[in-house]
């Protein structure tokens, strides 16, 4: 990775273009917005953590969805040593439902026969090799690709405009620029659940009939105490102030940054 400004500034420029275009069409709006995210939140790191996962010698495969770390986000309050990105043990984005045992096959399974259970689309496929370490990483093609589909899925779902992701993308940053005092990055996994909240974010700020939380429920695949708790917690770590009398937060914490250029 470079130091040279030049490709921010082209990506920035070829980013802007591509969102506020009337004829932009939506896939090349979530390649962008997949590439963006890994950008923002990977290459950036200090440890240069999607170079790591490139050339990782098992780039190749991922561990199973179950044995990935299960970061998410957590309240940043002042004087608090929280990281941003701390485990959540239950219905997280790559859980998989119970897979009950199979019973005994009454014929020989044909080699072409497909696995007793397939991973939703937004998943990354389960690691061929059972024995693969649960902490190694996934390759950053696997994860881009998977940061795609997710983005389709959500759009589809949702049928949010490609302006209110470009918005999402905009807290994103706001979210990395609140957290890099403190030198924390996400594990790549947890970008799904980073992603879908600020989309959320940007859809209740874009739209006077927001989508259901059932929908974000749904889509992410976390309880609905969840998705809301981790909405508060990201307004919160973006500077808005949730209290009664801080409505006004949200304007000096997010609004007029965004508006000064990000």
């Amino acid at each position: 990775m470079t130091d040279d400004p030049a490709p921010d500034a082209r990506q920035k420029a070829a980013l802007s273009a591509a969102f506020c275009s009337a004829a932009c069409a939506l896939p090349k709006s979530i390649d962008l917005a997949a590439m963006f995210t890994m950008r923002l939140w990977l290459e950036k790191a200090g440890s240069s953590d999607a170079a790591r996962i490139a050339a990782h010698p098992s780039h190749s495969f991922i561990p199973p969805p179950f044995s990935l770390p299960l970061p998410t986000l957590v309240t940043l309050l002042p004087g608090r040593n929280e990281c941003v990105f701390s485990p959540l043990p239950r219905s997280t984005l790559y859980e998989l439902p119970p897979t009950p045992p199979p019973s005994p096959p009454t014929t020989p399974p044909s080699p072409l026969a497909p696995p007793p259970h397939q991973p939703r689309p937004y998943h990354c496929n389960p690691c061929a090799e059972p024995t693969r370490s649960p902490g190694e990483d996934i390759s950053s093609g696997q994860l881009r690709e998977c940061l795609r589909t997710f983005l389709k899925r959500t759009l589809q779902h949702t049928r949010l405009s490609t302006q209110c992701l470009f918005f999402a993308l905009l807290l994103l940053v706001r979210l990395k620029r609140a957290s890099s005092a403190r030198r924390t990055s996400p594990h790549p996994t947890a970008l799904f659940r980073i992603l879908g909240v600020a989309i959320s974010l940007a859809d209740i700020v874009f739209n006077d009939l927001s989508v259901p939380v059932q929908t974000w429920t749904n889509v992410m695949e976390l309880a609905l105490h969840e998705v809301v708790k981790m909405k508060a917690e990201f307004l919160q770590a973006v500077g808005f102030d949730l209290s009664q009398t801080g409505h006004a937060g949200f304007l000096d914490g997010v609004i007029f940054p965004l508006l000064r250029g990000v």
